[in-house]
């Protein structure tokens, strides 16, 4: 077939299923290559978030900034699969606890479908 099309429509097919096939048996030879296409426009975002969630068992630190790029995608298949990764980031500085402007906790603003509400007090018996 590919020798009788100038155009190898399967090339970028197969380009996808070599990265991911590389990533299963952690051949990370192509790492940068899975890197580059984890962020590039244009590309599969399915493709893009099974590479992050295949590349969590590569040990190598090149991976981090992809994957914090990744956070920024219009995809939330691809940002859901970066923030998961990053679960397992090792960074230095302590995690700051998730706080808004007065040091309170914030309440659900309603988007969630619960609507604000307060902890239960003392006297709470469920």
């Amino acid at each position: 077939m590919r020798k009788w099309r100038k155009r190898d429509y399967q090339a970028p097919l197969l380009y996808r299923t070599g990265l991911i096939e590389a990533a299963r048996k952690r051949d990370w030879s192509r790492l940068p290559e899975m890197l580059r296409y984890i962020n590039i426009k244009n590309r599969d975002e399915v493709v893009a978030a099974s590479l992050i969630r295949l590349l969590q068992r590569c040990e190598k630190a090149d991976k981090w900034p992809a994957f914090i790029q990744a956070l920024k995608d219009p995809s939330p298949l691809v940002r859901s699969a970066a923030a998961a990764a990053l679960a397992e980031y090792p960074s230095r500085r302590p995690a700051k606890p998730f706080r808004s402007g007065g040091g309170q906790f914030p309440a659900c603003s309603g988007e969630c479908g619960h609507g604000p509400f307060p902890l239960p007090g003392p006297d709470f018996h469920a």
